[in-house]
């Protein structure tokens, strides 16, 4: 403790008041003398200005004397320590003062510094105890009151992110004494749209923040989620009316009158709501928020509607204030595998930007379909691993191993955790498209360079062959189209493919028959036909040449599909 102890001299005569000053060393022990004065009046001023914690004062004085100067320092201010100087003709006076509250007193004819010293550090030692209580019980106080906030808040966020049993529930609210009943409960979330800079802020303190609206939420819970997310739990008034009433009112039923009036209600408080804490917090906010209901076993099914609608209006970024009911909810399902069938068809197939192109259409009808933004990512990320795989299948390789098409496409998955973290970790369509396309086109062109060799001629005929393998295809063919000479096409091909031409056309059109084999359920006549090779028998001696088995048996290991 080294805060000093302030003390008040007091008597009439000027030569005492003086001597006690000067005749003990007062800053040497702790002490502080802040003034004297001649009579009571004049000391009460003054520790209206300076609070003292010890006042040294005489009984006998004019104005106003030592025992009503005692009474009146007791009673304003009850921590003061009194110490009196008596004579001995008003020692029964003195006995009085110290009923009143006098902690000491002592016979100026027996007035020695060392003595007045000594009951000056026995009322310093007594105010430091009492500091020291005081600031231990202000620090329990204080943890307590952070603590059942904590212990609150906890049961808060367990009503939010699992079912709960009710009676549990209502035990915990009481042991906690918190002001939230299983009626009419109303939960909200805030999402505020902030930058970097401002996000890097304290979050708002809700003791701040504007209520809901003191008409019909006059309490409640707020819970911080993150800088810009904020959750509010609690129950519902309308226009003055208890939460209790509203049940029997008939509020809670679907299409009522009195069910529609609280909507509106509910309507137009959030948007007022929304308005002043937009013009508080100086941030766009959106708030999505749930119907009035009751029990606490339905806190969580709420939530998780509301979670869903925030999840889903805020990643295709339309803001807004929205009434969030678990039986409507927000978005569609996007089918994802037939699209990556498709695209793998195409990948597969060194149509690149036709795969590209199947991808980026989808993606501009998005806004429109709202599809779900899990399936949304999901998408996306598949087909950044199947690039992936597919430029490491090509280092690997020039030529694709008579294997399932979606083989390794597990162990793609392990390489590309990167990517599904970088993709899923978007809370907007546009940054999250933003960053596919930046990983679309570095692993397309990666492709690119090592699918087709550098030699211009030899990439424009292997581009011929993928685009008309449905069609009847030739060297000579292919060299006219491309205005080449067929010698110098044949000897360039050998040299780069490291395969005659003949040779680089059979094992394509089975690689696309082995794709369609595993991605559809053509039939195996049809699917020859596909690949260029009308004749079926002809076909089938040729695929068990290259994958090693019959196309129907290629068919059942590698997919759901049955001729």
């Amino acid at each position: 403790m080294n805060q000093q102890i302030k003390v008040l001299i007091v008597d009439d005569e000027q030569i005492i008041r003086e001597g006690l000053r000067l005749t003990i060393d007062w800053e040497k022990y702790g002490f502080t003398v802040i003034g004297s004065a001649s009579n009571g009046e004049k000391a009460l001023l003054l520790c209206e200005e300076q609070s003292p914690d010890l006042v040294i004062t005489d009984i006998r004085m004019p104005v106003m004397d030592g025992l009503e100067l005692t009474k009146e320092l007791i009673a304003r201010y009850p921590k003061v320590r009194i110490i009196i100087l008596s004579a001995y003709d008003d020692f029964k006076y003195a006995q009085k003062a110290i009923s009143y509250g006098a902690s000491e007193y002592l016979l100026k004819s027996e007035l020695e510094c060392e003595h007045l010293l000594m009951l000056s550090l026995k009322a310093a030692e007594s105010i430091f105890s009492e500091r020291k209580l005081q600031m231990e019980s202000e620090q329990y106080k204080l943890q307590f009151t952070r603590h059942l906030a904590e212990l609150q808040n906890n049961l808060c966020w367990n009503l939010l992110i699992s079912p709960q049993y009710p009676r549990e529930i209502k035990g915990e609210i009481s042991r906690l004494s918190m002001d939230l009943r299983e009626d009419s409960l109303l939960l909200a979330h805030v999402y505020v749209e902030r930058d970097e800079a401002a996000a890097k802020c304290p979050a708002f303190d809700s003791s701040g923040l504007p209520c809901l609206h003191p008409q019909f939420a006059p309490s409640g819970y707020w819970l911080a989620s993150s800088a810009n997310h904020y959750i509010f739990i609690g129950n519902l008034s309308a226009f003055g009316q208890p939460a209790s009433g509203l049940a029997s009112s008939g509020m809670h039923t679907p299409g009522s009158d009195a069910s529609n009036a609280m909507e509106s209600l509910l309507s137009s408080g959030m948007a007022a709501f929304g308005e002043e804490l937009s013009a508080n917090l100086q941030s766009p906010c959106s708030i999505f928020y749930s119907p009035v209901f009751s029990g606490f076993e339905n806190v969580y099914q709420h939530n998780e509607a509301i979670r869903k609608y925030s999840q889903t209006y805020l990643f295709y970024e339309k803001p807004g204030i929205y009434l969030c009911a678990p039986s409507s909810l927000p978005g569609n399902p996007l089918s994802v595998m037939p699209i990556i069938t498709k695209y793998i068809q195409f990948v597969e197939c060194g149509q690149l930007s036709s795969a590209s192109g199947l991808i980026h259409e989808i993606c501009s009808s998005l806004p429109r379909h709202m599809y779900f933004p899990y399936d949304v990512k999901e998408l996306l990320a598949l087909s950044c691993s199947i690039l992936e795989e597919k430029a490491a299948n090509i280092e690997e390789s020039p030529r694709i191993f008579p294997g399932s098409p979606f083989s390794g496409l597990r162990e793609s998955s392990a390489r590309n955790e990167s990517i599904h973290k970088s993709l899923f970790k978007h809370k907007k369509l546009s940054s999250l498209l933003e960053n596919y396309t930046e990983w679309e086109s570095a692993l397309l062109h990666l492709i690119e360079q090592s699918l087709y060799p550098c030699h211009s001629i030899v990439k424009q005929a292997i581009q011929y062959i993928h685009k008309h393998l449905h069609e009847e295809i030739t060297l000579q063919l292919i060299a006219s189209e491309i205005y080449c000479n067929p010698t110098y096409l044949s000897q360039v091909f050998k040299k780069e493919v490291h395969m005659n031409f003949s040779d680089f056309l059979i094992q394509t059109r089975l690689k696309r028959a082995m794709l369609l084999l595993a991605t559809t359920p053509l039939p195996i006549g049809e699917i020859a036909e596909q690949v260029g090779i009308p004749n079926q028998s002809y076909f089938s001696r040729s695929f068990i040449r290259f994958a090693g088995m019959q196309p129907s048996k290629y068919r059942q290991e590698f997919s759901g599909w049955t001729v």
